[in-house]
């Protein structure tokens, strides 16, 4: 069941990130099956392909991952990939999508949670010229964001050895197209109910 992605949302974002100073980067697609490890939730499986041994990302931060070293501090990136997961599928869970993924990699003893909320309040600016309205909702990891109780997009800190970054969703398409349908739908019948 293939849901429509809407690339031109996918393209408005790069440009808003972009005048946030999120430098856009190209990442692989393909990385080391330890490096999607490092992200990757315990039940699932890596995407294994025959290509050089290695796996489909599940998110453009394990493609950030298999770069870090080209990666500079104190600094804001974004990159635009596929992903690939393995979980239990849904309306809102697909076996694939895609995604606009920032991060920020920490320098040293830089405070990493007023970055983390720097990053989320960026991507609530961006994601509100889309939705007109979300809402932000603490985690164990940081924070999501919600668009009519969907949640579009996910936020925190992560270190794997000496690398420290936040990340976070820029974007995700279907799952932001079907949140702001679900809005839609809500006003629409907030609309009708007044009416009568």
């Amino acid at each position: 069941n293939m849901k429509a992605i809407n690339y031109a949302r996918i393209a408005a974002a790069i440009e808003n990130y972009k005048m946030m100073g999120y430098e856009y980067i190209e990442t692989p697609w393909l990385v080391k099956e330890s490096t999607v490890r490092i992200t990757l939730p315990v039940e699932s499986r890596a995407h294994k392909t025959n290509i050089d041994y290695k796996c489909l990302v599940g998110s453009g931060e394990q493609s950030f991952l298999e770069i870090k070293n080209q990666l500079c501090p104190s600094k804001k990136y974004q990159t635009v990939t596929p992903c690939f997961r393995d979980e239990k599928y849904d309306e809102l869970h697909l076996p694939w999508f895609i995604k606009l993924e920032l991060i920020y990699v920490l320098w040293k003893d830089e405070n990493a949670n007023a970055i983390l909320n720097q990053v989320t309040n960026d991507a609530q600016k961006v994601l509100r010229t889309m939705s007109g309205v979300n809402t932000l909702v603490k985690t164990e990891d940081g924070f999501d964001i919600n668009v009519a109780g969907i949640e579009v997009g996910s936020y925190g800190i992560r270190s794997h050895h000496e690398f420290k970054w936040v990340y976070g969703t820029g974007i995700a398409e279907p799952r932001m197209s079907q949140a702001i349908a679900r809005s839609e739908e809500i006003i629409d019948k907030q609309n009708k109910d007044l009416m009568q």
